[in-house]
């Protein structure tokens, strides 16, 4: 595993330092660098590596990243992993993605993309990528979701309801929203706010975002935010959840051929999501699934029938059932899939 910039927070890479000997970190100590590594710089130290270890795969990941080091490696054991491309048929006609996609074939390389809808996007608007280009290459979670056995519970009468969320702090995730929604008294009075993150995205349009934020995650009563929890904590966290928070900005979902992880680690702890029916949404859940929510209004409405739901004790069929969908995001699964491909 190669790092473009030295490593600061080790709790994100913990998990694949305590594999021991199976994985190797490599950071930047080469050029005695402080700042992240050019494109350039950062594939001579594959190269460099490449010479001493012969390695039977390469995947890399980003377009810009991906169109420099297809100069210099022209190998069919090469995966260019892709998740910063237009999503849209006309955005994706009118970028320099398809040109820089055409290349990778060109360099026998093959595409590695989230989802199905990506793929037949792709597919679909870039003519010289056929089926045996392109791989699956889905996100994951830890097996360790799945293998608690505790689901999330029902609180007891007197207990409040918790709905969490977890990730970036970003205005397109809503979180702003989230909070308006909370304010309202028919859901304080009886539900808590749990946000765990603190990665806030700066705006050039909005520079005191991340400050404004801030303030409401710290002072709203019935709001408590941790700023810093590893996957591990979180997935004992979320046994006390009963609502998980995935709506989003409606333009953005309704666009995005991405698959959320939150969405799989609630889910995988049966946490019920509230979120957009987009197609990417409804592939995994299913178009009959109860809580989907087109804007804040009906996520402050799908909000009380979850809520409801758990106070009647009426969750537990569908808890299993979102659980069950999760399965082939394992990290265990996947990563069987992806060594099955690279290694063909």
């Amino acid at each position: 595993v190669f790092s473009k910039a030295p490593l600061e927070n080790l709790e994100i890479v913990n998990p694949l330092l305590n594999l021991g000997g199976s994985v190797r970190l490599i950071e930047p100590l080469p050029y005695k660098s402080t700042n992240i590594l050019s494109h350039d710089q950062v594939i001579k130290s594959i190269l460099d590596e490449d010479e001493h270890h012969q390695y039977d795969a390469f995947i890399f990941r980003g377009l810009e990243f991906c169109r420099v080091a297809a100069q210099h490696l022209h190998r069919r054991n090469v995966i260019a992993y892709l998740t910063d491309i237009p999503q849209t048929k006309s955005e994706i006609r009118n970028s320099h993605a398809a040109s820089a996609i055409n290349k990778f074939i060109l360099s026998s390389w093959r595409i590695g993309l989230q989802t199905p809808q990506m793929i037949e996007l792709v597919s679909s608007e870039i003519h010289s990528v056929d089926a045996n280009a392109v791989v699956l290459f889905p996100p994951s979670i830890p097996d360790r979701f799945l293998e608690a056995d505790s689901l999330s519970h029902s609180p007891a009468p007197n207990e409040k309801i918790n709905i969490v969320y977890a990730g970036k702090l970003a205005r397109q995730w809503y979180i702003n929203e989230l909070i308006d929604i909370y304010c309202e008294p028919v859901i304080s009075h009886d539900c808590l706010i749990h946000v765990y993150g603190d990665k806030f995205h700066r705006y050039k349009d909005n520079p005191d975002f991340g400050k404004n934020l801030k303030h409401r995650l710290t002072t709203t009563q019935g709001v408590r935010w941790n700023s810093k929890i590893t996957r591990d904590e979180l997935c004992n966290v979320l046994s006390n959840m009963q609502i998980g928070w995935c709506f989003r900005d409606p333009d953005m979902e309704e666009s995005c051929l991405e698959l959320s992880t939150k969405v799989l680690e609630f889910c995988a702890r049966g946490v019920i999501p509230v979120l957009y029916p987009n197609a990417v949404n409804i592939s995994i859940l299913g178009s009959d699934y109860p809580y989907f929510a087109t804007s804040t209004d009906e996520a402050l409405e799908t909000i009380l029938l979850i809520r409801d739901a758990f106070r009647n004790n009426e969750t537990h069929d569908l808890q299993r059932s979102i659980r069950d969908t999760v399965k082939p995001y394992l990290q265990g699964s996947v990563g069987r899939l992806i060594l099955t491909k690279l290694l063909i």
